[in-house]
């Protein structure tokens, strides 16, 4: 049995760092969302009971467009696989004694490495949901083994529009009738070769340990869920959008000039919105119509290189323009092929 999936990069449209918690991680508050943007993988199954990782064939192909592409290639079966994400999930089900079959993993790699866009989380939490839909784990089976992996994992075993705190393993999937228009909501987002690490940027916040923040501030740590109802559920996606932050953004940019002029680019095509994703490096820019976007996408491509490129992109929300949920990949696959060669 051969089968296919798309593995979504994904975007942040807000991103607060409340506090560094007793346990290490950092206690955050974010509204996460799908992009149209991905990895393919390929998964097939053969004849036989999986022994050991042994029984696990992993292939890639490396289509990242930029020169940070070796980046991936160090994690590849091409080079020490043993630190791929993909591979210490299977590491994990097999210490677990999940019972597998014989599997073929092939990934066409697309997804720029350490650019806040979850490539890597997106991948493995693609192959749990294959496995729960081959009855091999149950869904919350598969979320703890995510969460032991990385804290991004769980979000994308969900792949839709979410509400996301903790250390970023405690997701709430958002309702459909708020949704407003993010279907109709056109993205260009910015890869390029600054390649971000996030233990780096949290350690650059210098956020105040947990038992300093719940001095001044008390128990009442969930100023980013009332800024999301309040923005977003009661006030409107307009009004969101102007009040969204990225808690990493300025530290970022601030060490990366060539980044803040990538932004000052993409404000010039007039969009509804442009901030930077995650811990970065990329950088998107949000229209309200496809025209525009494209219009938008024009200017930039000008200045494409291997160095820096523009992509464009529409949010995944699970369901189409129509409101159905089945309408979704034929709208997706519509909007691809209508862009221009990239």
């Amino acid at each position: 049995m051969h089968y296919k999936f798309r593995s979504n990069a994904k975007i942040n449209l807000f991103l607060k760092i409340l506090y560094k918690r007793n346990d290490g991680y950092h206690q955050i508050e974010s509204f996460f969302l799908p992009i149209s943007i991905a990895d393919t993988i390929y998964i097939e199954i053969e004849q036989g009971t999986a022994r050991n990782i042994e029984d696990i064939k992993f292939e890639s192909i490396n289509y990242i467009p930029l020169e940070n592409r070796h980046l991936f290639e160090e994690v590849s079966e091409r080079g020490n696989i043993k630190n791929n994400l993909v591979y210490k999930l299977f590491e994990k089900l097999f210490q677990l004694n999940i019972k597998l079959p014989v599997l073929k993993i092939k990934i066409l790699k697309r997804i720029p490495p350490g650019s806040g866009v979850g490539g890597g989380s997106s991948n493995v939490a693609t192959i749990l949901r294959f496995l729960i839909q081959q009855n091999r784990l149950s869904f919350n089976d598969a979320l703890k083994i995510a969460e032991s992996i990385g804290s991004d994992i769980p979000f994308f075993i969900y792949n839709v529009p979410c509400f996301v705190t903790g250390r970023g393993e405690i997701v709430k999937p958002i309702d459909k009738k708020n949704l407003y228009n993010l279907e109709n909501i056109y993205g260009i987002i910015n890869f390029n070769q600054k390649s971000v690490s996030t233990k780096e940027a949290y350690k650059e916040l210098k956020k105040p340990l947990q038992e300093e923040y719940l001095k001044i501030y008390g128990h009442n740590t969930n100023s980013g869920k009332a800024f999301f109802d309040k923005s977003f559920l009661e006030m409107g996606f307009d009004d969101f959008l102007h009040r969204c932050e990225n808690d990493f953004e300025r530290i970022t940019l601030e060490k990366e000039p060539e980044l803040l002029k990538i932004k000052d680019l993409m404000l010039k095509t007039e969009p509804i919105k442009v901030l930077m994703t995650g811990s970065g490096s990329a950088i998107f820019s949000l229209y309200n119509t496809k025209e525009k976007m494209l219009e938008a996408l024009k200017h930039l491509k000008k200045i494409d290189n291997k160095q820096s490129i523009f992509k464009p992109f529409k949010i995944y929300t699970g369901q189409s323009p129509s409101g159905k949920a089945s309408d979704f990949g034929s709208d997706m696959r519509r909007f691809e092929s209508s862009l221009p060669s990239q």
